[in-house]
């Protein structure tokens, strides 16, 4: 078993608490990635490409549905392939946007890398086309996707043609939801709405739902208005709470809260905690010997439950 030693003496003289962004404590009703697809052809493949000849019928069939048309000679060189792009639209975004399209070689290619996807349209489920890819294929490693072994990937390589439709606003007005009440009321998130727009655009519905109005100076410009919302940082009702975020074991609110001396043990590692050592530098003292997330939350969450952390832990 590996033995750590955390001896970490906190010296804080004067902290003011922090706040938290409401895009890290909610989301919007309505809001959802979008995923778009398209059938495109790569070119420039030295010998790697496609034989065109075993999915020929039912590829041309596809091409002519989706509105494509390629001449059959193109897709039976041995240095060209044909494949599925696909691209994935964030909640929020503008026309001109830049995006990370995926691409899937259909046929028999043995490899698509440093080829050239020629412009390819990327429909959306109601068959219309709302972006373009075009671009230099790069490699993409330990992936697949069902059937498709043969993959590539290129950086920036679509761009958002057409707004695609949502329900985020509904009769001139946008609902937030919060994701965790501890963290934040919705009496409080309403308030600070209203103090940076110095309007009452937003009222509590519940305890968890906010509705906001949308000012008429943003009915153009829905983007820039979400995007100041999700900026402004609220106070969080309890001062005695940390709240970390799941994907990455960053601490988004407290942390300064000390931890009893004690010890984690497992069949891995033990760690003794000694002195006076905050949840913040506990996590980053994990990070610093290589424990992933997971290890970190389960460690946080063990300490919580033995009574070593005095504050509640909230993770989103």
């Amino acid at each position: 078993m590996k033995r750590i030693l955390i001896f970490l003496v906190l010296i804080v003289s004067l902290i003011a608490f922090s706040a938290v962004r409401i895009k890290d404590i909610s989301t919007y009703r309505g809001a959802r990635d979008n995923q778009l697809f398209g059938l495109g052809i790569v070119v420039g493949l030295n010998g790697t490409g496609d034989d065109g000849i075993s999915y020929l019928p039912a590829v041309l069939n596809m091409l002519e549905h989706f509105g494509q048309s390629i001449p059959r000679e193109d897709l039976k060189s041995k240095n060209t392939a044909l494949v599925l792009v696909i691209a994935d639209i964030p909640p929020y975004y503008k026309l001109g946007m830049k995006l990370d399209v995926k691409l899937y070689a259909i046929g028999n290619a043995k490899s698509i890398e440093n080829g050239l996807l020629l412009s390819t349209d990327l429909y959306g489920p109601d068959k219309q086309v709302y972006a373009t890819a075009e671009g230099s294929v790069l490699p993409v490693t330990d992936e697949t996707q069902g059937r498709f072994k043969i993959q590539g990937i290129i950086s920036n390589g679509g761009t958002i043609i057409r707004e695609i439709p949502g329900n985020i606003i509904d009769k001139g007005s946008t609902t937030i939801f919060l994701l965790n009440t501890e963290i934040v009321d919705s009496v409080k998130v309403a308030e600070f709405i209203n103090r940076k727009f110095q309007t009452p655009i937003a009222s509590a519905v519940n305890s968890e739902i906010v509705k906001v109005a949308i000012p008429e100076v943003f009915e153009n410009d829905l983007i820039g208005f979400l995007s100041i919302i999700n900026e402004i940082e609220v106070v969080p009702n309890e001062t005695s709470l940390v709240v970390i975020q799941k994907s990455t074991g960053n601490i988004l609110y407290g942390g300064y809260e000390s931890i009893k001396g004690t010890v984690f043990k497992n069949e891995k590692f033990e760690i003794t905690i000694t002195q006076n050592t905050s949840i913040l530098d506990l996590i980053d003292a994990l990070k610093i010997i290589g424990l992933d997330v997971d290890e970190i939350l389960n460690i946080i969450q063990y300490l919580k439950e033995i009574g070593a952390i005095n504050a509640s832990i909230v993770v989103i």
